[in-house]
């Protein structure tokens, strides 16, 4: 993914016309990684309930002595179907992070070009010139009105 969002300052026209399938790209990932975030929170709800309901027919089978709202919520994390739901859950939450930051990171490469084509636009990437000083104006200034004399003359 890091090589996607290198930017060739020498080709800023290809890289203009790439960055919006670029942020479409990751916008419909970032979706998908919500979505399965969705669902695997509603698949863990599921999880939760359907072992709430067991701890509450078949105590004996979950070692519940007495059963109760609070022994029940403090066995269900011990559960390995409960577990299992909650690490897809967890790695869901990672992968959407992680789409978040390249959302964010698609604004700053956007960012970034249009700051290399307010360079570009400045020639920053020009070949250096030699900068004119106040005197070489002024000889300038006045090769110019010498040649406007001559002609007016002659």
């Amino acid at each position: 993914m890091e090589n996607e969002f290198y930017l060739d300052p020498h080709s800023l026209d290809e890289e203009w016309l790439k960055q919006p399938e670029f942020a479409a790209k990751y916008a419909k990932l970032q979706a998908d990684a919500t979505r399965s975030l969705d669902l695997a929170k509603n698949e863990l709800k599921l999880v939760e309930a359907t072992l709430a309901e067991g701890m509450r027919l078949n105590p004996a089978d979950y070692n519940i002595k007495k059963v109760s709202e609070a022994a029940i919520s403090s066995s269900i994390p011990k559960q390995a179907i409960y577990q299992d739901a909650n690490k897809a859950v967890i790695d869901a939450k990672h992968e959407l992070a992680v789409l978040q930051a390249a959302m964010m990171a698609i604004e700053h490469r956007k960012k970034a070009l249009e700051n290399l084509v307010t360079l570009h636009m400045a020639d920053y990437y020009s070949s250096p010139r030699e900068p004119k000083t106040r005197t070489d104006t002024m000889s300038s200034n006045k090769l110019t009105r010498q040649r406007s004399v001559r002609e007016r003359n002659g």
